[in-house]
């Protein structure tokens, strides 16, 4: 798995896109696919930019640990917490692409609470042929006020990409309103997710989970094992083993798929004694061996 940046991911210098746009708020830019002359596939790791894609496909994308084929007249969005990969199934696409550091949104951290950001929600979003006009319509307003002297222009390109998000939560709405965190246990509740996610990825072999058991995270958060149980069981519906178990098989999934490290090596990256230990727990989450869930993908 590769981390990449904003430059290494525009490509070469046969790229007719603008090396960036670097403000001192943070890092903006948007381009029309067909002015992109880099790989046509990017390989599978976190990325230190959020990207909105318009793309009338196909493409198909590795996402945390699922395989999406983008249909025809879609919107992708992802986001530096999330692993993803993406190669283009026939010629490049029409469409367009915008990019942002996090600093850009920076007095707006609130986006970063909808779901659309969270690694479970589907991040690709089909289009009518209605609905692709419309937001294509937004992207050449973005390309417009880029290319600008308007003194504002970065709080327009903000209030753009804010309608694209939203535009997209409303082709796939979330069944409610995730209240943003704001009590005394909402914020332990994210603190404890927080411990959780700074684990991961593990990016080498001699690496490995630090907190692995409920009491390892009660500890680290200065409460009691049942205070914090009953705290996430509020937030999330599950209980602090189940919440730690869902993410080791997250990302035992995506080790097995993406990674040549041998099954000994991510067993013992993920804090199992024994190989074996390992299987029989994936086995009973996924249904099959590692063995077994790595060769169905080959």
């Amino acid at each position: 798995m590769e981390n990449i940046g904003i430059e290494e991911f525009l490509g070469t210098e046969s790229n007719n896109i603008a090396v960036g746009y670097n403000t001192e708020n943070g890092y903006f830019n948007v381009f029309d696919h067909n002015e992109y002359s880099g790989s046509r596939s990017i390989p599978y790791g976190l990325k230190d930019f959020y990207a909105i894609s318009l793309v009338d496909g196909p493409i198909k994308v590795h996402y945390g640990d699922r395989v999406i084929t983008c249909p025809q007249n879609g919107l992708f969005i992802t986001n530096p917490k999330t692993p993803f990969s993406w190669e283009l199934l026939e010629d490049t696409p029409n469409g367009f692409c915008c990019l942002f550091s996090a600093t850009f949104f920076e007095e707006c951290k609130f986006i970063t609470e909808y779901p659309l950001f969270r690694k479970e929600y589907t991040p690709v979003f089909p289009l009518s042929e209605s609905q692709l006009k419309e937001i294509n319509d937004i992207y050449m307003l973005m390309v417009e006020e880029l290319n600008s002297n308007f003194v504002y222009k970065y709080d327009v390109l903000r209030n753009l990409v804010l309608d694209l998000i939203y535009r997209a939560l409303k082709v796939n709405p979330p069944a409610k309103k995730i209240p943003l965190n704001t009590t005394g246990e909402s914020r332990i509740a994210d603190a404890f997710t927080a411990l959780l996610d700074q684990q991961f990825p593990i990016e080498r072999p001699d690496l490995k989970m630090k907190l692995r058991f409920p009491a390892e995270f009660s500890d680290e958060l200065s409460i009691s094992i049942n205070h914090l149980n009953r705290i996430m069981k509020t937030f999330t519906g599950k209980t602090t083993s189940q919440l730690i178990a869902d993410r080791i098989i997250y990302e035992s999934k995506i080790m097995v798929r993406h990674c040549t490290w041998s099954f000994a090596q991510i067993a013992a990256s993920l804090g199992f004694d024994y190989p074996q230990h390992f299987t029989s727990f994936f086995k009973k989450h996924v249904k099959c061996t590692p063995k077994e869930f790595r060769r169905q993908l080959r």
